[in-house]
């Protein structure tokens, strides 16, 4: 859910090591955020509020404006599409995440 919406993506989000993927562009787009894919170098651009994040497949370094970050959960491409731990794009969105541990 995204500002009191529920959205739907062709592609589940899912936990992988303790981590809740989710699709860079759909999450990115629910948070107003424009994202271009670079298919030669595999890398989904992020930008938004002045800020740009740049997601390389199996890579667990990103940039958030030039400088390097580390992800605990690699980019991973999952049916064309490249999933990240939500936690990274929403707070590097400016965003909070919430677990809520519901049965």
């Amino acid at each position: 859910m995204v500002d009191g919406a529920y959205l739907v993506t062709d592609v589940d989000p899912f936990i992988e090591n303790s981590r809740t993927l989710v699709t860079v562009r759909f999450i990115s787009e629910a948070f107003g955020a424009k994202v271009t894919w670079d298919g030669a170098t595999s890398t989904a651009t992020v930008v938004a509020d002045g800020h740009t994040l740049k997601f390389t497949e199996n890579q667990s370094t990103y940039y958030y404006d030039g400088v390097a970050r580390t992800l605990d959960q690699p980019a991973t491409i999952v049916n064309n599409r490249m999933m990240l731990p939500i936690r990274v794009i929403s707070e590097d969105l400016g965003k909070q995440v919430y677990w809520e541990e519901s049965g």
